[in-house]
């Protein structure tokens, strides 16, 4: 246990980031990597996947953001910027096969695509 402690703080010196854990029901739920002021959030399901990670630039989300099933298949990918959404957003289903696309300019939408199930473009969608 003492080599494992010591192991981590190495790491996270060299990498000048801290590891922050939150527990809820002896469950690790979430966990933020510090990079000065830049972070990543990270939360998990209850069995230790992965669910979500977030860039985060002074308590803002400001950089990518994924959601995963918990099947470890992505389900969204969205960029931020300051806050707001800010070019594309993709979304897939559970397969891994993308759902629907949407851009973004300063958090407003600009354009959606949906997709069926085998990933082809549905009609009447897009710009």
């Amino acid at each position: 246990m003492k080599a494992i402690f010591i192991a981590i703080t190495t790491f996270i010196f060299i990498c000048e980031a801290q590891v922050y854990r939150s527990y809820i029901s002896a469950e690790p739920i979430s966990v933020i990597l510090l990079k000065r002021s830049r972070e990543v959030h990270k939360t998990h399901y209850e069995s230790g996947a992965l669910k979500s990670e977030c860039e985060y630039n002074k308590d803002r989300v400001d950089g990518i953001c994924k959601e995963y099933y918990e099947n470890g298949i992505l389900k969204s990918q969205i960029e931020f910027r300051n806050g707001r959404e800010h070019g594309i957003a993709n979304f897939y289903y559970e397969t891994g096969v993308i759902r629907m696309k949407m851009d973004f300019k300063r958090g407003k939408l600009q354009y959606i695509i949906n997709y069926d199930e085998r990933g082809k473009r549905r009609d009447g969608d897009g710009k």
